[in-house]
């Protein structure tokens, strides 16, 4: 069964918008919401700045005393996608009871926040594609191996611990791990109905090298 993902979608008006005046924090970060909205959509290749200053309700030379390009844009839209995407997990480490724990909630969550709100998710699915400029691509192989690395430290750290066994090959886990989740990301982008909560804990249990099964949904998954 597939259904549409509601994806965000750029505004198709240009008509022009006095913008209400904001702090110089707050317009930055009103751009970059619009950039997420608008590069989550359609890509990096084939969106100007135009649609992003219609999308955010301020002139295009508004938006350049923010940002110089739109490669100036899309890498801080990057370095904060990434920046919140591993603050959040963070969290959910420092409120685990262990290595173990923290990924399992993690993989869930993330399928969660998938349903719950896709564009910061699209956007770094579409990033990885984005090999035409080479300081993009770099910058989104970065943020790559960023949650990769984040991942196999988890591993390390649950053999360290002995939650799983000492000689187990973490970085192999970790590509499992992103393997799952890049099979989200697949859901995503072709408009097809994700797993349920019980299909992805066994999915999650090829990433759990144990004896047990993994443990139960923290919640029921959000129906829209």
């Amino acid at each position: 069964m597939s259904r549409a993902i509601s994806a965000p979608t750029a505004k198709s008006s240009r008509r022009a918008v006095r913008a209400k005046r904001l702090p110089a924090s707050e317009r930055h970060e009103q751009i970059l919401d619009a950039a997420e909205v608008v590069f989550a959509s359609s890509g990096y290749r084939d969106v100007g700045t135009a649609a992003v200053a219609a999308q955010a309700g301020v002139s295009e030379p508004t938006l350049y005393r923010y940002f110089d390009s739109k490669r100036d844009l899309y890498l801080a839209l990057l370095d904060r996608n990434s920046s919140r995407l591993h603050a959040s997990w963070q969290q959910i480490v420092d409120s685990s009871p262990d290595p173990i724990s923290a990924l399992m909630r993690i993989g869930i969550d993330y399928s969660d926040q998938l349903a719950e709100n896709p564009g910061p998710f699209l956007l770094r699915a579409r990033s990885l594609l984005e090999t035409g400029d080479p300081l993009v691509a770099e910058r989104s192989r970065a943020t790559f191996w960023r949650t990769f690395e984040f991942v196999e430290k988890l591993y390390q750290a649950a053999a360290e611990r002995r939650q799983i066994p000492a000689d187990s090959d973490s970085r192999s886990l970790a590509w499992l791990f992103m393997a799952v989740g890049g099979l989200l990301d697949q859901f995503l982008l072709m408009g097809v109905d994700p797993p349920s909560q019980d299909e992805l804990a066994r999915m999650m249990a090829v990433v759990w090298p144990r004896d047990e099964a993994p443990p139960a949904a923290s919640k029921p998954r959000k129906k829209k």
